[in-house]
């Protein structure tokens, strides 16, 4: 065979190999895009979703280049899709959409966006702002939520904010979901524009919790801050659900709360005037949301401010549980620099007063479930704070603390404050070491080696544990092993491995410990990025979050 024939033959073998490798990209081009109309068409129930995030998320990458083209279709009705569609031959008609179920799977692709996180959500960040500038634009918010994880990055989405934030009169104020105080922190030249938000009952709490994660940068916003401070005004329907439900929160007063947080981020450690004014007033207010709230802003002022947050405890005239739990949780944080606050700690735990929130807590039960708090877990707290403040306080307690560590860490932790009673704290825990459930052998060898270092069997405990039992166990003895010894090689090695986990607690504890204090989160983001297309939305929106917060460049490319 000649040298040309040879040539040739190769260069057909070449192209045919080229051919067939584009008619197979065809092939699961066509399958994919057949495979996203298919999950969109599909009717819901009661407007339930149910598995369609999970479905479109399987589909992977590729299904990108199909959500833009739904998005991008023209609408059916005023735009001319119907007109279009029904002047087309009859061939070319059983091909596209019906113009109605073009406008549902738009709607519920629409609907879904802002759960399937920035890996989808930000290739898509041209048409979304496309979207957002037609005439009413009826899934703005599910819009917003997924421009944020292109903030302020995206000069498009970035010019959409600020003239969308120029108009307070929409009544719809951006909202971004897990990331959203990450991006205003990001955006303090918009802080003039969020200030006319306060005006609005209905967007002035999401406007003063936006200004609040721009701290000091967003000073200029203060006189309408100390306005929304004093709102009063409260709407007929949040009356009624007042009289009807105990515990639904007035969005007046949540507002408020939220304005006097934000003027306490922005004055810092040196809370000025305006701010000690505001919180006078609060204190001495009629909403038990907006006293507690003024409390727990004191006591971040310095001694002179938890001083007078201490005083006035007694004036709280707290009724709720939850409440109670936000107080005791402020006198945690400030440590031995909240004495003052033992008394009313000591009479909190006295079994007639965790009686008495009992009651006032069954109200509340049907009303709000999730803020519904048991007077144990109130005790446990309120403990837990007495040793943060005085250690030696809660040596008859000890028993009750220890027995409650399996459920709570910070139990746990404070055990560590009382060396002088490890050998009663080591014998309580020893018999855990192999007769434990769960984590608990892990969790009783990571206290056991804080308070005596050398502890062999504690040692032996959790080096066993990395290496047997269900995967979320030994993400945890792995996290106390590094946490104990320094030794990061088992949790290095299950992250990556538990991050691919489809159960989302196991997924959840590990991008939660990539990114823990000690450990170069840069060695993680490979599979970060892989854990965007997770099954489960909570996983993609926290591996999201703190990718985001890491470095917005690790998110997929904006388009």
């Amino acid at each position: 065979m000649s040298r040309l024939t040879a040539r040739r033959a190769l260069m057909f073998l070449v192209g045919g190999v080229v051919v067939l490798g584009l008619c197979a990209l065809a092939v699961r081009r066509q399958s994919v895009r057949h495979a996203v109309i298919g999950q969109l068409a599909r009717p819901v129930s009661n407007g339930a979703f149910g598995e369609l995030p999970a479905n479109l998320i399987r589909l992977g990458p590729d299904a990108i280049r199909v959500y833009r083209e739904i998005l991008e279709r023209p609408q059916a009705g005023g735009t001319g899709y119907s007109r279009f569609w029904s002047n087309l031959p009859e061939g070319m008609r059983r091909v596209l959409p019906l113009p109605e179920a073009n406008e549902a799977m738009r709607s519920r692709l629409f609907r879904v966006l802002p759960e399937l996180g920035p890996a989808v959500a930000r290739p898509l960040t041209g048409v979304l702002v496309d979207r957002l500038n037609e005439a009413n634009a009826a899934y703005a918010a599910e819009i917003w939520e997924a421009l944020f994880w292109a903030l302020p990055d995206s000069s498009a989405a970035l010019r959409a904010l600020g003239q969308w934030l120029e108009n307070p009169d929409r009544g719809l104020l951006p909202s971004g979901g897990p990331n959203e105080a990450a991006v205003w922190a990001r955006l303090p030249e918009m802080a003039p524009l969020l200030a006319h938000w306060l005006a609005n009952i209905k967007t002035a709490g999401a406007a003063a919790r936006a200004l609040e994660a721009m701290g000091n940068r967003a000073v200029a916003a203060t006189p309408d801050l100390i306005r929304a401070c004093r709102y009063r005004e409260r709407s007929s329907s949040d009356a009624l659900n007042l009289v009807l439900i105990n515990r639904i929160e007035d969005a007046g007063v949540s507002a408020r709360c939220a304005a006097l947080r934000a003027l306490a981020a922005i004055a810092g450690p040196g809370p000025g005037p305006e701010l000690q004014e505001a919180c006078r007033e609060a204190l001495e207010d009629s909403e038990e949301d907006l006293r507690v709230t003024a409390f727990v802003v004191w006591m971040r002022m310095g001694a002179s401010g938890r001083e007078k947050a201490i005083g006035a405890l007694n004036r709280l005239k707290l009724t709720s549980a939850y409440r109670v739990q936000q107080v005791v949780e402020a006198i945690a944080a400030a440590g031995p620099e909240a004495r003052g606050a033992m008394p009313w700690l000591r009479e909190l735990i006295l079994p007639r007063t965790l009686k008495q929130f009992e009651r006032s807590e069954m109200y509340s039960i049907k009303a709000s479930p999730e803020v519904w708090l048991d007077p144990e877990e109130l005790r446990i707290s309120a403990l837990i704070a007495m040793g943060r403040v005085e250690p030696q306080s809660i040596g008859p307690d000890l028993r009750f603390i220890i027995d409650y560590s399996g459920r709570r860490r910070d139990a746990a932790a404070i055990l560590l404050e009382l060396p002088e009673r490890k050998e009663e704290i080591i014998r309580r825990f020893l018999p855990l070491l192999s007769n434990g459930e769960r984590d608990l052998p892990a969790l009783a060898a990571s206290i056991i080696l804080k308070l005596e270092p050398q502890h062999r069997e504690s040692m032996q405990t959790l080096n066993r544990r990395c290496e047997s039992g269900p995967l979320e166990h030994r993400l945890s003895a792995a996290r106390w092993l590094f946490e104990r010894t320094g030794r990061d090689a088992p949790l290095v090695a299950l992250i990556p491995e538990a991050l691919k986990d489809p159960t989302p607690a196991t997924a959840l504890l590990a991008a939660s410990l990539a990114s823990m204090d000690g450990l170069k989160v840069q060695q993680f983001i490979p599979s970060l990025k892989r854990a965007l297309w997770h099954p489960d939305d909570a996983v993609r929106l926290e591996v999201g979050r703190i990718l985001y917060s890491f470095d917005p460049k690790q998110l997929p490319d904006i388009e």
